[in-house]
């Protein structure tokens, strides 16, 4: 579709205007309303979808439950740490000043908002052009933009048609059932929140300049002739008020962010994330409700009408007096006790959240978890408990491309504004060869893995013969494998119930780690009681650490398997560990008192 000529705009600007079209911005609004926490407007609307509005009117309405911010956030993980970009085929000149292009553009943090928009509504659109001296980066939502499809292909741009959304009639803050009290300042009717005129200052009805910002790129009509790029400004009815309608470029400054196209340019419009966010927060506003009505008794009196009394005052310091009638019968008077639980209804709003949970990605059995840190219920658990997404593979490839596509953009702008003033100074370089590119590394975020999901996942692969202790603390501890193997080793020093049983024979029954443990307390003894002075010859400062016990019974454990004669023995502990000749005896006990020799035996 050619827009220089006039009937053409006007075809487009009145397509904008249909009904389906108006519906998928309004959806989009909202699911940004929603996101940005002003949920509360359109959770009353689906409470009044169900109940009349006079009870959504005295219903205590929750909307402080943000699912779709948390889990959005959580799963926009690709930029929240800075990766890494490297230039190719440029000079260090170049490689300067396309670093303070990217520095001044912003692009970590932009691309951290198309993350995040992406993950809220499956696409939004990137804009790269120049204004006031550089060049700028916006991330425009669906509610932003129309797009002309090429011939032949609707996944593809033809034309993109920015334009302002009239949010005058979508926001409304429903003060009927606002927790907050009315004042004097308070605006007393709805119809105040907006007076559907945009003043020169900022306010929440504000919709933008009337006007659309039209973007074309160069192709090939039916006819077979070139129609070039087009870049202008034209009013609602179509006229254009731009001086100079070409475009410096001939290729569309946008890129799309976008999941799976069914044979259409925008993606699915429907947003589970939103809707389960919105009916979340309805059913905790019905459960509040609920508990509202049951903590309260409903007083009754009922017998003969005739025996009814006209008023009744009730109250701790009133003695009621009630009629009765032998023939008429007796008037009764009670507190009816509510019923129903509002347990269940939180046990059913756990489950609803743990299901919706688990098809997002987060393991349901967190909200049984023990953590150790205690919780007021499952739910608190869960939204405490979300733990970082691992953006998926699909994602990675997605932004990957979105950098080569960013980066060859700024390559092609520019070089088409060599020769002008309209970037400044400090971004002025020779002209970037055809041959240039840049590699994008990001930085991997964690799996959402527990510590306990860990340590289970090791158990099973040691079991299969898959895995070892030390790949173990080095996937857990993020350790390399040297530390690994010291922290292991120090893990053995200090845990004697690690060690094997000694195999000896029934008859000669002693407890090594006990005596062992018995002779390192003694060392202290020893100094105290005078070692100097011969009654126990040993070594002043002498301190037995849990590896010297452990080669100590090592020594025992040879000489009862008849590995080592009782003799050497007994001479090795004395002189490896300083023990005198009644503490070695002591300590070896019976162990190799049947020892036999190749000769002997």
């Amino acid at each position: 579709m050619d827009l220089r000529i006039p009937e053409n705009r006007e075809i487009v600007i009145s397509e904008t205007k249909i009904a389906e079209n108006m519906d998928r911005k309004d959806a989009s609004f909202i699911a940004t309303e929603v996101y940005n926490g002003r949920l509360r407007q359109y959770v009353v609307e689906y409470l009044e979808s169900l109940f009349s509005k006079s009870t959504v009117k005295e219903m205590p309405v929750q909307s402080g439950s943000n699912l779709a911010r948390r889990i959005v956030s959580e799963r926009a993980s690709i930029y929240k740490e800075m990766p890494q970009r490297n230039f190719q085929n440029v000079t260090d000149e170049q490689e300067e000043v396309l670093n303070k292009i990217y520095s001044d553009m912003k692009v970590d943090f932009m691309l951290s908002k198309a993350n995040e928009f992406y993950a809220l509504q499956n696409q939004c659109l990137l804009q790269c052009f120049p204004v006031d001296g550089k060049l700028k980066l916006r991330v425009l939502k669906l509610h932003h933009f129309d797009v002309i499809t090429m011939p032949g292909n609707p996944e593809e741009m033809l034309g993109v048609i920015i334009s302002s959304y009239d949010k005058k009639y979508k926001r409304d803050l429903n003060e009927d059932s606002n927790p907050i009290a009315s004042s004097k300042i308070s605006r007393p009717h709805k119809s105040d929140i907006s007076n559907q005129i945009d003043e020169h200052i900022a306010d929440p009805d504000d919709k933008g300049p009337a006007t659309f910002e039209v973007w074309t790129r160069e192709y090939i009509d039916e006819k077979g002739e070139v129609v070039p790029a087009l870049n202008f400004i034209m009013d609602r009815k179509g006229n254009i008020v731009s001086e100079d309608i070409l475009s410096p470029i001939n290729f569309l400054p946008f890129i799309d962010i976008s999941s799976y196209k069914d044979y259409q340019f925008f993606a699915s419009e429907h947003n589970s994330i939103i809707n389960f966010t919105i009916e979340f927060n309805a059913l905790m506003s019905e459960i509040a409700q609920g508990h509202r009505m049951q903590s309260y008794s409903q007083p009754f009196i009922k017998g003969p009408q005739e025996l009814m009394p006209k008023s009744l005052e009730v109250g701790p310091n009133t003695i009621l007096n009630l009629p009765s009638d032998p023939d008429l019968g007796e008037v009764e008077f009670g507190f009816a006790v509510p019923g129903g639980s509002v347990a269940h209804g939180i046990e059913l709003a756990e489950q609803l959240l743990a299901q919706f949970l688990s098809c997002q990605g987060i393991d349901p059995k967190i909200v049984s978890s023990d953590s150790g840190q205690r919780f007021s219920s499952g739910i608190e658990r869960l939204l405490s408990m979300i733990e970082r997404f691992d953006a998926t593979r699909t994602d990675f490839s997605l932004f990957q491309e979105i950098e080569n596509k960013l980066f060859h953009m700024i390559h092609h702008w520019h070089n088409a504004l060599q020769g002008t003033d309209v970037l400044d100074d400090k971004y002025q370089m020779p002209r970037l060869s055809d041959d240039v590119d840049m590699v994008v590394t990001f930085a991997r975020p964690e799996g959402a893995q527990t510590m306990l999901d860990k340590v289970s996942m090791h158990e099973r692969l040691i079991e299969q013969g898959l895995g070892s202790r030390v790949t173990a603390i080095m996937d857990i501890m993020d350790m390399s494998r040297a530390e690994a193997e010291e922290y292991i080793s120090k893990i053995d020093e200090d845990d004697m119930g690690l060690m094997s049983s000694l195999p000896i024979e029934k008859t000669q029954e002693i407890d090594l780690p006990k005596a062992a443990i018995e002779l390192n307390e003694e060392v202290e003894e020893v100094k105290e009681l005078g070692a100097a002075q011969g009654q126990i010859e040993v070594e002043k400062d002498l301190v037995l650490n849990g590896a010297q016990v452990t080669s100590m019974i090592g020594v025992v454990e040879k000489v009862a398997a008849g590995e080592l004669p009782r003799s050497s023995g007994i001479v090795i502990l004395k002189t490896a560990f300083g023990l005198t000749e009644e503490r070695a005896l002591e300590i070896m006990g019976e162990s190799g008192k049947k020892f036999k020799t190749l000769k002997e035996e």
